[in-house]
């Protein structure tokens, strides 16, 4: 289970949340955070980013996200 802990400062830009997960779905974000070469908080980060500039808005469109790969 992944926790994280909400904080918020003045101070500092960032927020901090406490999330539960499942054993298996934490063991997926290790193995695509390793690799990508970057930390699991990054990698949540960067999704979370992108649902909420892109992928929130496009579902009430009906379009579809194609990777250029």
């Amino acid at each position: 289970m992944l926790l994280i802990n909400y904080k918020s400062s003045n101070s500092n830009r960032s927020t901090t949340r406490t999330i539960r997960i499942s054993q298996q779905l934490d063991r997926l974000l290790e193995k695509d955070a390793a690799s990508k070469r970057v930390s699991v908080n990054s990698l949540i980060s960067y999704m979370i980013t992108k649902y909420a500039e892109w992928d929130r808005y496009v579902e009430s469109l009906s379009f579809v996200s194609i990777p250029p790969d």
